[in-house]
């Protein structure tokens, strides 16, 4: 294992590093409580009245948390908006403050303005009530919810991949969990994951599953991982017509070694095939309705290479898609396509074709075929290196990055201001559930209140 990994430990000066998806979580974005109190924690010993939050925006944040305490009504909040969001008072007091309130749609199975993407418990407990809104409801609201969706669930995970190097592994998903290529391809996110790449697929079975495997699996070795493809295969539900309805196999890997928590593992599928269940290995899900947004997205987040294996149609519409994108990049901006399988690809011609369109530009270096992962994995940290791109370090995956680093290095300590003992928390709640009550009794008009048909 040393040395399949022995090319990955080239180190670049910060100075020089490009920095990915830079400042797409810029400053005057809040999406937890505790980030707002971090910044306005900056702001201490002066008076809190004259720091304007004007272009400021919250999104999905309970300010009327009864552990904390804040003079509410001294921010000035002219010109900020809030989505989603619970405040210690009416909505139409804020409204009266200048501050632009839009509320969440009561009526949905989701959240449409959302802070975070996927968490696997979270998608556990609302998947099929989603994906059964997506197919029996098509009014007009339902259509403008899911695009308001898809937004938010966008800029989240643009939040996330803020710093990262990303490699997305693409195909079908009928790749058995007993073939020789699942193990190929788990390996391959295995040592991409532990050599400092965040691994992204499309999150669903087969191939998907197996990337989203090995990133999961990058602290353990490749001994483990063997062992957990095998106590997949052990436990596979017998009662199950296709492997992708099984959970039994993935839930005893999950019962062995955690559920994801932090892991170099991403995961991006879909409703239009909601009913292939997303694998259970990705640490985030970004779930999307669109599946034009989703595709173009995965192919655009994958700065560090794309790793095509064997698929039918939706991976072959990739190739091309990706390839037009590489085709007219600007030198330097090309990403490797990367073909594994070669036998497979071949017979199609795909690489044939590529290369003849591609003759003269860049990105025709970056055109690979391979069977071998270690070479596979050896091509892409040469292009991250060529194109100064970070490495990922496991510790920044643990840390909270949706808060502005400048403002998480100044330590937490200015939250213990805002925190109330237990007393003053329990006459909080009793006010907030008051509040909470005449929020329910009052009629308002906004569009986000509108109720929809009930889906049965």
């Amino acid at each position: 294992e040393e040395q399949s990994n022995a090319c990955l430990t080239m180190s670049i000066e910060p100075a020089l590093m490009n920095i990915p998806f830079q400042n797409s979580n810029g400053a005057g974005e809040v999406e937890t409580l505790e980030e707002f109190l971090l910044e306005i924690g900056q702001y201490e010993g002066n008076d809190i009245s004259q720091m304007s939050f004007e272009g400021w925006t919250f999104t999905d944040i309970d300010f009327d948390d009864p552990q904390v305490e804040l003079q509410w009504h001294s921010f000035n909040w002219a010109g900020s908006v809030f989505y989603g969001c619970t405040f210690p008072c009416p909505d139409d007091e804020m409204r009266s403050r200048g501050a632009r309130v839009v509320k969440q749609m009561d009526w949905l199975p989701f959240k449409v303005f959302r802070s975070f993407m996927y968490t696997q418990d979270e998608l556990e407990a609302l998947d099929a009530k989603i994906y059964k809104f997506y197919m029996t409801d098509n009014t007009l609201n339902a259509k403008l919810a899911q695009q308001i969706h898809d937004h938010f669930m966008q800029d989240s995970l643009f939040d996330y991949l803020e710093g990262k190097s990303v490699v997305s592994i693409m195909g079908g998903h009928q790749l058995k969990r007993t073939s020789p290529a699942y193990r190929d391809v788990a390996l391959m996110a295995h040592r991409l994951a532990k050599g400092g790449f965040l691994v992204a697929s499309g999150g669903g079975p087969g191939a998907m599953e197996a990337c989203n495997l090995g990133a999961y699996m990058f602290e353990k070795s490749e001994e483990e991982l063997d062992e957990a493809i095998a106590l997949m295969a052990a436990n596979q539900d017998p009662n199950v017509e296709f492997e992708y309805q099984d959970r039994q196999g993935p839930s005893a890997v999950i019962a062995k070694h955690g559920k994801p928590t932090f892991q170099p593992s991403l995961a991006i599928p879909t409703y239009k095939y909601g009913h292939e269940p997303t694998n259970m290995f990705g640490t985030w899900v970004c779930k999307f309705f669109s599946n034009a947004i989703r595709e173009d997205g995965l192919l655009d987040i994958s700065n560090a290479g794309i790793i095509y294996t064997p698929g039918s149609a939706g991976t072959r519409q990739e190739i091309f898609q990706a390839a037009c994108g590489n085709h007219y990049a600007p030198d330097g901006k090309e990403k490797p396509t990367i073909f594994y399988d070669t036998e497979f690809w071949n017979k199609n011609s795909i690489p044939e074709v590529l290369r003849s369109v591609s003759q003269g530009r860049p990105f025709a270096k970056w055109i690979i075929e391979s069977d071998d992962v270690q070479e596979i994995v050896q091509k892409l940290v040469q292009f991250r290196d060529e194109n100064n791109l970070p490495i990922l370090n496991p510790k920044r995956l643990q840390s909270k990055f949706w808060i502005r680093k400048e403002v998480l290095d100044k330590e937490e300590d200015n939250i213990e201001t805002y925190i109330c003992d237990a007393e003053q928390r329990t006459e909080r709640r009793k006010a907030r559930d008051k509040r909470a009550n005449l929020r329910q009794s009052v009629q308002i008009t906004d569009i986000a209140d509108m109720q929809a048909p009930v889906v049965e």
